[in-house]
């Protein structure tokens, strides 16, 4: 397909007055018409209109009909081939080509069907537009929708998220106080192998206290009495005896001050793992803490995102129900037109019968006047007859145009009221005027009859 824009109408005619009266028809419209007065002065890479209108009677005109019908193309105005009389046999070969013309009409385009059919074009030019915004207002909405649900998607998300930061906190919270605990217990160990170790290191000092002390008293003894040897002898050897032991229990307090300090150093190791386990279980309720945070943040950010998807349906909603009140609107104007135009097609049945019946009365008038010379008081009659005929002929006529006049000045206050739906009013001109000349012909037709009688 091809790509066009639905405002341009190209006109290839050698006759400027055709492109003033197309340019004035449309006058009201968004349509632009470019005029070009051969098919060579329109160069090969012009922009591809919505309505080609060309000369049929030339080789260049059918050429360009060709071209532009050999590209489809959607909701276009297609091709209109014009002839300034008899239609040419080359003319007439190119209607049955796979490459035909939509439409092939005679010049003046003003006095043909091509109004009808422009009209046609304009309505469904309308038409495609409408739907086409109906189309792009239902896009809109889905994509609204289809943001609102992944919104509400990522709002679910962040609410796990949390609830899982939430839960790697309270393991944290546990794991703290487990590690707590076993810093307390350790602190008491210590303590206690700290209270044993005192008290063993204060029984080592009494003992070694109480041997030299007793050693002291031997000596006395000794140096005193010596001729109490053999009992300061077995007193020295009881004293020996005593320090030993003493220097036993010294070294059985040394060993344990010793296995306290072994004690003190595994306690300290203890404390050390429970403090690293307390710090990384704080570290770890760090991490939960910003885990949360980046959670309330993002769910946050969810909310907002929903908050402006569902501005924006509702944004959407509101232009789709001014589309469809002016959709409304512009049917009722339609339909408004529609009749104005069936009244219009009346009054021309009307004149065209009040014609027939004029164009009657003046054959027979001619027959019976050529039937017999001296019934002039017939032919005076039948005179009468025709007169009466071409007044209320006339009058019909000034009815007519007295409505059409009507739906004229109708159809200028809604152009001035709703320029939205120009083409609607300026279809109730057209057959307006149409009306009009309908009843002038059968005025003048009325009159020819009466002449017709005159020179019977």
């Amino acid at each position: 397909m091809s790509e066009f824009s639905d405002n341009h109408i190209h006109l290839v005619d050698p006759d400027a007055t055709t492109a003033e009266w197309l340019q004035s028809h449309l006058a009201d419209t968004d349509v632009i018409v470019t005029h070009y007065r051969s098919a060579e002065e329109r160069a090969a890479n012009a922009s591809r209109p919505w309505l080609l209108i060309a000369d049929g009677d030339t080789a260049g005109g059918r050429r360009l009909c060709d071209d532009h019908k050999q590209t489809p193309q959607v909701n276009g105005g297609g091709v209109v081939l014009t002839s300034g009389g008899i239609a040419v046999p080359e003319l007439l070969d190119h209607s049955f080509l796979d490459t035909a013309a939509d439409l092939y009409v005679r010049r003046p385009l003003d006095k043909s069907r091509f109004t009808h059919h422009l009209q046609a074009l304009l309505e469904a030019r309308m038409a495609s537009r409408i739907a086409k915004r109906e189309a792009e207002l239902a896009e809109r909405e889905a994509e609204a929708a289809l943001q609102l649900a992944n919104a509400q998607a990522e709002r679910q998300a962040a609410m796990g998220m949390v609830e899982r930061a939430e839960a790697r906190m309270a393991e944290a919270d546990a794991l703290m106080a487990e590690a707590n605990a076993q810093v307390r217990e350790a602190e008491a160990a210590v303590e206690a192998a700290e209270a044993a170790s005192a008290e063993a290191i204060a029984n080592a000092s009494a003992a070694v206290a109480a041997a030299q002390q007793a050693q002291e008293a031997a000596e006395a003894q000794q140096e005193l009495a010596e001729q109490a040897r053999d009992d300061a002898d077995l007193a020295r050897e009881a004293a020996v005896t005593d320090r030993d032991e003493a220097q036993a229990q010294r070294e059985e307090a040394l060993q344990a001050q010793a296995d306290a300090e072994d004690d003190r150093a595994k306690a300290r190791a203890a404390q050390e793992a429970a403090e690293q386990q307390r710090d990384d279980a704080a570290a770890e309720r760090s991490a939960a803490l910003k885990d949360r945070h980046n959670a309330l943040e993002a769910q946050r950010g969810a909310e907002a995102i929903q908050a402006q998807a569902e501005m924006e349906r509702e944004e959407a909603i509101e232009r789709a129900d001014r589309a469809l009140e002016a959709q409304a609107r512009a049917e009722a104007e339609r339909a408004e037109a529609i009749t104005q135009r069936e009244s219009a097609e009346a009054a021309r049945s009307a004149a065209q019968q009040a014609q027939q019946e004029a164009q009657a009365a003046a054959v027979t008038a001619r027959e019976e006047a050529a039937a017999s010379s001296a019934a002039a008081q017939a032919d005076e009659e039948e005179r009468a007859k025709a007169i009466d005929a071409r007044a209320k002929a006339l009058e019909q006529a000034a009815k007519v145009q007295a409505d059409a006049e009507a739906s004229v000045a109708a159809a200028d206050a809604e152009r001035a009221s709703a320029l939205a739906q120009a083409t609607e009013d300026h279809a109730a001109r057209i057959r307006a005027e149409e009306g009009q000349a309908a009843a002038v012909a059968a005025a003048e037709a009325a009159l020819d009859a009466q002449r017709g009688a005159e020179h019977a």
